[in-house]
């Protein structure tokens, strides 16, 4: 079956370019695979708006700035639900997937046959995929999306964003929410 439109979820394993003449997008699930009209870049985009509160461009302003990090950058699609996504590569190239950082359980290289470097994902439900990418690049992008998530963990740790610590602009208290 094929959506027009697909929301990024707790369940979400990668999103792949498709190169098909009805979808543009294929979306792996812990249980499923969605053909999606979308593209990859255009999915990830809504995702960070739709249930990261912010926009592709500010999140990736965001990194940047907590981090060192200047290209293929990790985004924290959802930090409350803990959804991160990485790039495979550059994400203006067409060829780009996006891996979902939490559900990754391993990386290895798959035996070449005169191809380009390929890596098999096993994610923590045991479902694979194999990719066009060295385990080096996946590898690296995987540390980068660790040291972004230890970073964004250290700013929500620090006193002065305690909720007890929080005030309106009046002084007075802010409830929390959340």
């Amino acid at each position: 079956m094929i959506r027009t439109k697909y929301t990024v979820n707790k369940e979400t394993l990668a999103i792949l370019p498709a190169r098909a003449i009805d979808y543009r997008a294929i979306v792996l699930e812990k249980q499923q695979t969605y053909h999606i009209r979308q593209t990859p870049l255009a999915i990830i985009k809504n995702a960070c708006i739709e249930i990261g509160f912010s926009t592709l461009k500010g999140k990736q302003e965001a990194v940047k700035h907590h981090t060192d990090l200047k290209y293929k950058l990790p985004i924290p699609i959802s930090i409350a639900q803990q959804i991160y996504a990485f790039p495979t590569q550059s994400i203006l190239n067409y060829d780009c997937s996006w891996i979902f950082y939490h559900h990754i359980m391993h990386v290895g290289k798959l035996p070449s046959n005169n191809k380009p470097t390929q890596t098999t994902i096993t994610f923590k439900n045991k479902r694979e995929m194999n990719i066009n990418v060295s385990p080096y690049i996946i590898q690296q992008q995987m540390n980068r999306t660790f040291l972004c998530t230890q970073q964004i963990e250290s700013v929500f740790r620090s006193p002065e964003l305690s909720p007890a610590n929080m005030t309106k602009s009046n002084g007075k208290p802010l409830k929390s929410y959340f």
